[in-house]
């Protein structure tokens, strides 16, 4: 049988903490998107302590060991660093606002990639914290006893996709033309968002002198960056709300042509 314990028993508890981050992203995010609220940064949402008891009799003998945990909100002081490892790493410091992230979207609206992977690392300072009100009674403190806690560096990494942009492609131009001869240059004066190509087809009018004649021109815009949808891409039509309340293709515009 086992030595019965020497009383009294006593009981020591040590406590570790471990930083606890959010970090929620906006649920679409299409390019050029750049934050200016911090809605892509990361935050602290408290601290998780972990306090072992440990009970051993008047000789030193272990007689059991608990754990126990919580979790407390609480502010911690110190700074976020993000690194969007894109190539080239970029290094931004204390926030993301104002960081363009490129279109990880494919032109059949899927996504091949796992996207942008960002690290946001948060470094405490100070590096030890005052939990004497959590752990000690208040004797205890009233006799000066005081507890801290040490803080380490807490790493958390994001794949962040980015939709290709809607690059609204805008052409209003003249659309009645007269002529007595030659050939009628229409305005080919329509606009994009993006890096990128505009062609319109057909490229000449109807003409026939003596009678109305009508031409639907298309202007179509192809993204030479990928960020932006070009007019052939297959996804785009997955799109099912533009901003022009109602279903359309953003890089594609008509316009009918009226000549006499």
């Amino acid at each position: 049988m086992p030595a019965p314990p020497v009383l009294p028993i006593t009981s020591t508890y040590s406590v570790t903490a471990e930083i606890l981050v959010a970090w929620d992203t906006p649920p679409r995010i299409t390019h050029p998107f750049a934050p200016t609220n911090g809605s892509l940064d990361a935050s602290i949402s408290g601290v998780k302590f972990t306090t072992i008891e440990t009970r051993k009799d008047a000789n030193g003998t272990v007689m059991s060991t608990d754990t126990y945990y919580s979790t407390r909100t609480r502010p911690i002081d110190g700074e976020f660093v993000y690194t969007i490892k894109d190539g080239d790493d970029l290094t931004r410091t204390s926030s993301l606002n104002g960081v363009m992230l490129d279109a990880t979207q494919d032109a059949d609206g899927s996504f091949s990639t796992n996207g942008h992977l960002v690290t946001a690392k948060f470094t405490p300072d100070p590096e030890e914290i005052d939990i004497s009100t959590e752990v000690l009674t208040p004797k205890q403190i009233a006799d000066g006893q005081t507890y801290t806690v040490s803080l380490s560096e807490v790493e958390v990494d994001k794949y962040i996709q980015v939709y290709k942009g809607d690059p609204r492609l805008r052409w209003a131009p003249s659309k009645t033309y007269f002529y007595l001869t030659g050939e009628v240059q229409y305005s080919q004066n329509a606009s994009a968002k993006g890096a990128g190509t505009i062609s319109y087809h057909p490229a000449d009018l109807v003409q026939e002198i003596g009678v109305r004649n009508q031409t639907t021109v298309e202007a179509r815009f192809k993204s030479s960056d990928g960020n932006y949808w070009s007019w052939d891409d297959e996804g785009v039509s997955n799109e099912s709300e533009w901003g022009y309340s109602f279903k359309s293709n953003p890089a594609k515009s008509s316009v009918t042509f009226t000549t006499f």
